[in-house]
């Protein structure tokens, strides 16, 4: 079953780079994850480590 609605193209990197950067991510993804990520504290500083080791 599906649901009408528009489908986004997002990249869980851009998503990762945006939080690291400190930039809002609501227009990327739903607000429970956005939650999830701030109250575990994800992407904050190992996507900036993958960045540099690369």
């Amino acid at each position: 079953m599906f649901a009408p609605g528009r489908v986004l193209q997002i990249s869980s990197t851009q998503v990762r780079s945006q939080v690291a950067q400190g930039a809002p991510i609501s227009h990327l993804v739903p607000v429970a994850v956005q939650q999830v990520i701030a109250r575990e504290g994800l992407y904050r500083q190992s996507f900036q480590k993958e960045e540099t080791a690369l």
